[in-house]
């Protein structure tokens, strides 16, 4: 497990440079990108890299990304977890509101924008898309919709990945690559548990 510690608020040298933070978090997650006029240059970051799975706690004043224009082909999938804060995210001409508590899906192939436009604490973990296509198909159903308090998996999902932000400094590799492995389950059953009652609904009227 690599693990990337950075406060950009302590780092006054690169404060001089109007430093972004856009090369940290392009390191950490290399499927986004920052847009700088609406980002803080005071992020608190911390990174783990667990195989193909990439998990990031962030937090700061405000922030905007979207996907990259050069994709990490091994994480095209992205879930945000808004520990505290709100997140706007917009897609395909709707907007969504993230509160604390919830997360929302961000397939990174597809252009949107994440707005933290206040304080907040986040945790974004990126994952390759399989996990996902293997339990709903197409990521496309999941974009722009808040989970977290919708059902019981959802909330589930939540509070397990609310609980791996707050152990995350803690946690051995092998224990952590088990533990973020287990986070892409949880998500992926999660959006399963939403989806499925609703093409059933379709499927008979």
């Amino acid at each position: 497990m690599d693990t990337t510690d950075c406060l950009t608020s302590t780092r006054p040298e690169l404060q001089r440079m109007s430093y972004d933070a856009r090369t940290t978090l392009d390191d950490a997650l290399p499927g986004l990108a920052v847009h700088p006029q609406a980002s803080s240059p005071h992020l608190d970051l911390q990174a783990h890299v667990a195989g193909d799975i990439r998990v990031c706690r962030i937090n700061g004043d405000r922030l905007r990304f979207g996907p990259a224009a050069t994709l990490d082909p091994a994480a095209t999938m992205m879930a945000s977890l808004v520990i505290s804060g709100v997140c706007l995210v917009r897609q395909d001409g709707r907007d969504v509101r993230i509160g604390s508590g919830q997360y929302v899906f961000h397939d990174l192939t597809r252009a949107f924008q994440a707005d933290f436009a206040e304080p907040f604490d986040a945790l974004m973990i990126c994952f390759p898309e399989a996990a996902i296509v293997r339990a709903i198909g197409c990521p496309e159903v999941i974009a722009t919709q808040p989970f977290g308090t919708s059902s019981g998996l959802s909330a589930l999902a939540a509070s397990y990945l609310h609980r791996l932000a707050a152990y995350q400094r803690e946690l051995d590799e092998a224990t952590f690559t088990r533990l973020a492995a287990t986070a892409v389950s949880l998500l992926a059953i999660s959006a399963a548990e939403i989806i499925k009652p609703r093409r059933q609904n379709s499927w008979t009227r």
